[in-house]
């Protein structure tokens, strides 16, 4: 445990584990691995290592941590994650003081990396700790049964007001229990940004949302929810600025969510609609008035319609600030349209045309040379384009360009 205090010195150090191995290797820093542009702390971990004893534990040393201010043992203590805080908590009866009763070292909470550990007795702990949290990750958590709806209830009681963030993306225990009522009557006044991913209740009633008056992000990717819910929570959030409505369910009607946010929501920056079979051009006619958008996302949308470029191109002229700009199987797109994309957009970051058969390969060069700006262009499974000009542009521009179709003379099932 001495050897990670020792590494803490690492300039803005914060670990991000990916698998348990990486999360058991983290705690094994050499003391040699220390920055040395902080000459006090160093002498003080000296020290301290000094006064170990062979079997681990710490003698009588425990006052040498009085000669370092408390401030700069908090600083230090600021850039470990939360496992290293909760073993530093173990060290010293001095380090404990710092860990288990500042609550400031815990503003911001990610759970995410954890989840299968995530348990009663873990919230519980921290619960105690996170009276100032304004950020809170408890995605993927509550497998297994370790965690309950009651337990994420009781937390919110303790900690909810302060939070700003809050994400429960694939937290099977929000599906019983009434949690996401609690969410919105303790948590209303201040947050700011709630992802709900992959939420189905197991009664779909989303009138928790209705509490929330200051949204500035909301994530239902994956979720039930119905028109008429959707149709509020946009009204009642006017700053929203980031929206995800990604494959929800086949029940809500696009058209109708879309010209609510042209009523209400103008100053979107995001807004992502993918596989969202019941929006047509419309719809897409009525978010042309959120002039703000940046980023859109209307891949697998409008496939039933037979030319949906007219809406297409009244959107992009009316958004100069688009960056990323996806209709990935748009069929019904031509060289018409990519030509109002390519004088329109100057500020093109990326550009997914997956499966566009209409559209030629002089057309997507020309958006080569007029999107300076461009880093990514998917042209997959459009099969007018000529293999030999997309190789020789990967020479020529500094874009990813993504290029997959089917060889029919190959073995069924190959791709390049």
């Amino acid at each position: 445990m001495l050897e990670t205090i020792a590494s803490v010195k690492q300039q803005h150090f914060r670990v991000r584990f990916r698998t348990s191995r990486e999360l058991s290797d983290a705690v094994r820093f050499e003391p040699t691995s220390v920055v040395r542009r902080n000459k006090i702390i160093l002498v003080y971990i000296s020290s301290f290592d000094k006064n170990v004893q062979p079997g681990g534990t710490v003698g009588r040393s425990d006052s040498q941590g009085n000669r370092l201010p408390y401030e700069v043992l908090f600083k230090v203590m600021s850039f470990l994650d939360l496992k290293s805080l909760y073993r530093c908590g173990r060290v010293c009866r001095t380090f404990n003081q710092i860990v288990a009763v500042n609550s400031l070292l815990y503003a911001e909470v990610n759970l995410k990396p954890y989840w299968n550990c995530v348990s009663t007795a873990l919230l519980s702990s921290l619960m105690k700790r996170c009276a100032y949290t304004k950020k809170l990750d408890l995605s993927w958590c509550g497998s297994f049964n370790k965690l309950t709806a009651t337990d994420f209830k009781d937390f919110l009681s303790v900690c909810g007001s302060n939070l700003t963030h809050l994400r429960l993306n694939s937290c099977k225990f929000l599906t019983t229990g009434s949690c996401l009522e609690s969410i919105g009557s303790h948590c209303f006044e201040n947050l700011r940004e709630l992802t709900l991913q992959n939420y189905h209740p197991e009664q779909e009633d989303f009138s928790g949302l209705y509490y929330f008056r200051n949204l500035e992000r909301l994530d239902l990717n994956r979720t039930t929810i119905n028109t008429q819910s959707l149709l509020i929570v946009l009204a009642r959030n006017e700053h929203l600025r980031h929206l995800n409505l990604a494959f929800c369910s086949m029940d809500v009607n696009m058209d109708d969510i879309a010209l609510q946010i042209s009523k209400y929501n103008r100053k979107l920056i995001s807004l992502d609609m993918w596989k969202s079979h019941s929006l047509t051009s419309l719809g897409l006619e009525a978010l042309s008035k959120c002039t703000l958008l940046e980023e859109v996302d209307f891949g697998w949308c409008l496939r039933e319609e037979p030319s949906p470029g007219e809406s297409v191109r009244l959107l992009v002229k009316a958004c100069p600030r688009l960056r990323k700009l996806f209709m990935a199987a748009i069929r019904g797109l031509t060289d018409r349209d990519l030509e109002v994309i390519a004088s329109s957009c100057e500020n093109l970051e990326q550009l997914d045309l997956m499966g566009i058969m209409g559209i030629s390969t002089e057309m997507c060069y020309r958006i080569l040379c007029r999107c300076p700006k461009l880093k990514l262009l998917d042209v997959s499974f459009c099969d007018n384009l000529d293999n030999l000009q997309i190789a020789l542009w990967r020479d020529c521009f500094d874009v990813a360009i993504k290029r997959s179709f089917v060889d029919f003379g190959a073995p069924r099932g190959s791709e390049f």
